[in-house]
């Protein structure tokens, strides 16, 4: 065959493994496609993944595009091929939404709280209106406006709340998905410590952080490396 054989080979163990398939149940799933590539038996997929020997046993063409067919994927990616470029475009076009979200997100929350303040009930107000109109003790002609005008700002205000979040979130992404290529592995270890950190806490494993803790630790370091 005119490619690598040995990344091949661990593919197809991998792939098949992944899916908790012994070699026979592999040897059946071809058997079961057909093809110009004759029977499978289990110790054909055995000889495919561990060759031995000065000659090991060749991958047939045909074998190979059955294999990859089985796995649902692509003989490029079970040589290891990937379409870089594709997903290069793919995170700079994240990047982007992420940004015009934040925006929109950030103007968004601005202008409810802009029309918030119209409503001239400051935090003290609220509680001090709430308790009065609760226990009927406040003069008005229209008690339903001002139980809507509570309801409202103080739903508003979990908006503006959730809005932080988000916003922070949005940062996080735009920020790694225009991650100089240099820092690329300090934040991978960080991602995988916050992973390991938030199954052990999952597990009731006691850990000094969770991963909430490490991915702010994550996006505070990038907007102060910003």
């Amino acid at each position: 065959m005119g490619f690598s054989e040995e990344g091949f080979r661990r593919r197809v163990k991998f792939e098949r493994e992944r899916r908790e398939w012994t070699q026979a149940e592999l040897a059946d799933q071809l058997n079961a496609r057909g093809g110009t590539f004759g029977k499978f038996y289990p110790s054909t997929i055995a000889k495919i993944e561990n060759p031995a020997g000065d000659k090991p046993r060749a991958i047939r063409l045909d074998e190979a595009a059955a294999l990859a067919d089985v796995f649902g994927v692509g003989i490029d990616e079970m040589l290891g091929a990937r379409k870089s470029f594709d997903r290069k475009a793919a995170l700079e076009h994240l990047g982007d939404v992420a940004a015009r979200s934040y925006s929109q997100i950030s103007g968004a929350t601005a202008a409810v709280m802009e029309a918030v303040a119209g409503l001239r009930l400051s935090p003290d107000d609220l509680e001090e209106l709430a308790v009065l109109l609760e226990n009927d003790l406040l003069r008005q002609d229209d008690p339903a406006t001002d139980k809507k005008a509570i309801l409202a700002q103080h739903t508003a205000l979990l908006f503006r709340q959730e809005s932080k979040d988000a916003l922070r979130t949005l940062s996080g992404v735009t920020a790694l998905a225009r991650l100089p290529e240099s820092e690329v592995d300090r934040y991978w270890k960080t991602h995988n410590e916050a992973v390991e950190k938030a199954y052990a806490a999952e597990q009731g494993i006691d850990v000094p952080h969770n991963e909430d803790d490490c991915l702010k630790a994550v996006s505070d370091d990038l907007d102060s490396s910003s």
